[in-house]
């Protein structure tokens, strides 16, 4: 069921599928694992809807390490947003508050706003979406996804804080039912050794931004 990126004693790193929980309900990436017999944690996480490259321990033990290492690592994501972008290159830097409020109000309560910055380039683009490749510089909860919806370029096929009209024609347009958002690197030291690893960008998103 998931594509195992890298596999050492200690840990792994898979390509998580969209759709797919970390933990906490059935068929989530632990309780698979689990089910196979391998108890396994995760140093960190992803959301449900988000694909890409997923970090987990495979000792409670050295979970808090691995847990360090991506304090200093350079997570990389790859989204087709909604609209063209006028630049190749930017950052929004809309503050956020640590818990989200949805669609109605995506960057939170305004007392508990803090900075937060996501870098982001352009891709490719067409008409209708553009390609980013993002990284983040803070860590607050739906970062890009609150990000792009504040700067009008909403992740294409996101529930909680983008249109559903919009979502529901593109999914019916284009046949793309899921959210176009995926962890697509990540640069990591892991006891003193450095990994380098790439998740390719899915071809239904390629397809999107297709000419």
């Amino acid at each position: 069921m998931f594509e195992i990126i890298e596999e050492r004693e200690n840990w792994m790193i898979i390509n998580k599928p969209p759709g797919v929980s970390v933990h906490n309900e059935e068929g989530s990436v632990i309780d698979h694992f689990k089910k196979s017999g391998i108890d396994i944690s995760a140093a960190h996480r992803i959301d449900k809807e988000t694909s890409g490259l997923l970090l987990l321990s495979k000792k409670n033990s050295f979970t808090s390490t691995l847990q360090t290492a991506l304090q200093d690592a350079q997570k990389t994501y790859t989204a087709v947003c909604r609209a063209q972008m006028n630049e190749e290159q930017g950052q929004w830097r809309n503050s956020l508050s640590e818990k989200a409020q949805g669609r109605k109000n995506p960057a939170g309560i305004k007392s508990l706003l803090k900075k937060a910055i996501t870098h982001w380039s352009c891709l490719k683009k067409n008409n209708y979406f553009s390609l980013l490749e993002l990284r983040i510089e803070t860590g607050r909860t739906h970062q890009i996804r609150r990000h792009a919806v504040l700067n009008k370029h909403a992740v294409i096929g996101d529930s909680r804080y983008g249109e559903k009209k919009y979502n529901d024609k593109i999914a019916s347009s284009y046949d793309f039912k899921r959210m176009a958002l995926h962890a697509s690197n990540l640069k990591i030291s892991i006891e003193g050794e450095d990994f380098n690893f790439d998740c390719a960008i899915p071809a239904t998103f390629l397809n999107l931004v297709a000419e």
